[in-house]
């Protein structure tokens, strides 16, 4: 028995674009570490904020993908239409969604991790869209 070939352009079309939301969510992750990493030479805290921002939105995305794949998964295996082989072929294309939850798993994790560390410094600073202040540390003599 075959797999329908216009299925298996539906699935693949979702498969890619689960790919690419997976992409775009490191990309976008990316950026923000290096926002993190370079937001002292900045003036402003607000460059912060926007590292913060575009960690939301890379989760967002990123949740936002898988959701709509498993839908489209779940929508097309639960079809009367849908054959042996066809099933199959979901369920091997339904795998991707455990990699997708792995990177979010990832972006998540770093993204709580530098919100504890940014919130340590933020303590020492102010919470404040002002020029940062500068905190001269004592030497010990």
């Amino acid at each position: 028995m075959s797999v329908n070939q216009e299925l298996f352009s539906q699935a693949s079309t979702q498969v890619n674009m689960l790919l690419l939301s997976q992409r775009n969510m490191v990309l976008v992750s990316a950026f923000a570490i290096t926002l993190v990493s370079f937001a002292p030479n900045f003036k402003y805290n607000y460059i912060k904020y926007l590292a913060v921002l575009l960690f939301i939105f890379a989760i967002a995305s990123g949740s936002k993908s898988v959701e709509d794949f498993n839908a489209y998964i779940k929508d097309t295996r639960d079809s009367p239409n849908t054959q042996g082989a066809e099933r199959e072929l979901l369920d091997r294309w339904a795998n991707w969604a455990d990699y997708s939850y792995f990177m979010l798993a990832i972006v998540s994790f770093i993204f709580l991790n530098i919100l504890i560390i940014e919130y340590m410094e933020f303590k020492d600073y102010g919470l404040s869209w002002e020029k940062q202040k500068k905190v001269k540390s004592k030497k010990l003599n």
